[in-house]
């Protein structure tokens, strides 16, 4: 009896001592001190990991008020919308867009906002686009967004080659960047919040992580809109 009871003892001692691994938004929030994270703080000793938080807002044009909708939401025609953008680190975003017609368009940088700068500061919010929404039009189908951050000028160097690539190979197609032998984040953890876990965290949060501290500095993450 007594030797099941140490043997008891010593699991349970086992367990307690065991921690939950890490989400998206564990390691998202590791590196950040713009923002708590509620009432999940992080103990790990791991690096910190570069991540963006993305959400989706439908967007009332005569307004400007914008509710934060799941990233899975269908639009109507005529229906508004834009996205936000929350980097854990400073760097540089780049962003595509690809729509119903299959035709695809650099959002950012972009020649028609040359005031808007794709380098970013950590916790630096990117309302995308800044001071107008993008109206979805028929035909219905889905529209692709590609976001690309990277932390480093190397990285960047690298990823504008990729680009410069894919642009070759690809029919003038960012998509190519997404493919896994490409520039994808080949360990990228994401995590979807419906409901805010903290003060500052907005509803229907999706954050993507690098999870591996030997991956590369860069998050490449496509976003679906659906237009029914």
């Amino acid at each position: 009896m007594l030797r099941s009871i140490v043997f008891i003892a010593l699991w349970l001692s086992y367990l307690c001592g065991q921690s939950a691994a890490p989400t998206a938004r564990d390691l998202y929030y590791a590196s950040d001190s713009a923002e708590g994270i509620g009432d999940r703080r992080q103990t790990s000793k791991d690096p910190s990991r570069l991540g963006l938080r993305f959400n989706l807002l439908k967007v009332d044009p005569s307004t400007g008020n914008t509710v934060e909708v799941d990233p899975d939401f269908h639009f109507r025609a005529d229906d508004c919308f834009a996205i936000r953008l929350r980097p854990n680190r400073p760097g540089y975003i780049y962003v595509f867009n690809q729509g119903s017609s299959g035709s695809w368009q650099t959002l950012l940088p972009s020649t028609l906002a040359p005031e808007v700068s794709n380098s970013v500061k950590a916790g630096e919010v990117v309302l995308l686009p800044s001071d107008y929404c993008f109206i979805v039009r028929d035909p219905p189908g889905i529209e692709q967004m590609l976001i690309a951050f990277t932390e480093t000028q190397q990285e960047l160097y690298r990823l504008n080659e990729a680009m410069r690539k894919a642009f070759e190979s690809e029919g003038n197609s960012p998509a190519a960047l997404a493919g896994p032998q490409k520039m994808a984040s080949r360990d990228l953890s994401f995590m979807k919040i419906a409901r805010p876990l903290s003060t500052n965290e907005p509803p229907n949060s999706v954050y993507f992580v690098n999870s591996s501290a030997a991956s590369e500095n860069r998050v490449i993450i496509r976003a679906t809109i659906h237009h029914e």
